[in-house]
């Protein structure tokens, strides 16, 4: 069986050069910060980009709530399923290992996280935001670096939410429009590694979405949980509660343990009564080198991300 790296922005900086994914951070400090959350946008069929230039913006809301969907589900066992390499470095691990094994995807919101299978066998995870649109990192879907055999735009993904093992109990969706921003593509920075996939079915219907929300004050102290599918537990989900300990302008910090494949999983509070239930305020992204400050580190929604995320789900 071919090995399954994981798609994955390796926590140390010194990480990212190991593993190819990514070539060293150049910041452009000339361009505007609104610009560098410019939504970058590709059509997976026609192959055209295309630079938005108008967004809505969305001056009075800070929340988008949440939904449970159906929980119908369609009974799919793929046998084909590529095997993992079993070694997997866990960086961002801190300590003791504390994660724990989410025994039913069908529950909401774990059938709302999906596990995407991209392609060379790389793995990362989303969440869903819409009836067809997941929210993920941005690495996962432009890769700045031209080894590993991908450069650019991904060419494909596929879209397995509720994914235990061998079992998709939701069936699967095809991407047919990726998107990030300027400040992925062009500038590099990991304070801006965030993205959106449109979906070619509305399996949110079913699986539900999660709410997001964004806020001005710190978000240090909130109680937090972490879901996804890290590459070396064969196609299982598994989670890990934490607290955010460090606010930053772009970025939430936390202990929560993750490891690769778990980019772009939620970071999220499991209830908020302002977005009916599950929150969102965090995208999983980096491990405990990018400030070699002992925590883990997801892009903050911010404004200009919210923005953006509810400008991707129309």
């Amino acid at each position: 069986m071919k090995k399954l790296h994981a798609f994955f922005l390796t926590c140390a900086l010194v990480s990212l050069s190991l593993f190819g994914l990514v070539s060293p951070i150049q910041t452009n400090a000339s361009t505007a910060e609104s610009d560098l959350h410019t939504s970058i946008s590709v059509d997976l069929k026609t192959k055209q980009v295309t630079v938005q230039k108008k967004p809505t913006i969305y001056s009075s809301q800070t929340v988008s709530p949440g939904y449970t969907g159906t929980g119908k589900t369609q009974p799919m066992q793929e046998t084909s399923f590529v095997g993992f390499e079993k070694t997997v470095t866990t960086y961002s691990v801190i300590g003791k290992d504390n994660r724990t094994k989410v025994t039913n995807t069908k529950a909401y919101p774990y059938r709302a996280i999906a596990y995407i299978q991209l392609p060379k066998n790389f793995v990362c995870t989303g969440w869903f935001i819409s009836p067809d649109t997941i929210v993920t990192a941005g690495h996962c879907l432009y890769n700045v670096s031209p080894k590993d055999g991908l450069s650019g735009w991904i060419p494909w993904a596929k879209i397995y939410p509720g994914r235990n093992g061998s079992s998709a109990p939701y069936g699967y969706a095809n991407a047919s429009h990726l998107y990030t921003v300027k400040g992925w593509t062009q500038d590099r920075d990991p304070r801006y590694d965030y993205g959106a996939i449109k979906l070619d079915r509305p399996l949110g219907n079913s699986v539900g979405w999660f709410g997001f929300r964004w806020q001005s004050a710190s978000l240090t102290g909130i109680k937090e949980n972490i879901a996804g599918y890290p590459a070396g537990k064969g196609q299982t989900m598994w989670q890990h509660k934490d607290q955010i300990r460090k606010t930053k302008a772009r970025q939430l910090g936390y202990q929560n343990d993750t490891e690769g494949g778990q980019s772009g999983s939620p970071v999220y509070e499991t209830y908020n009564s302002k977005c009916n239930g599950p929150c969102g305020i965090a995208i999983h992204a980096y491990g405990t080198g990018l400030f070699k400050d002992g925590h883990n580190y997801g892009t903050r929604i911010t404004k200009d991300v919210f923005d953006n995320l509810m400008n991707w789900k129309k």
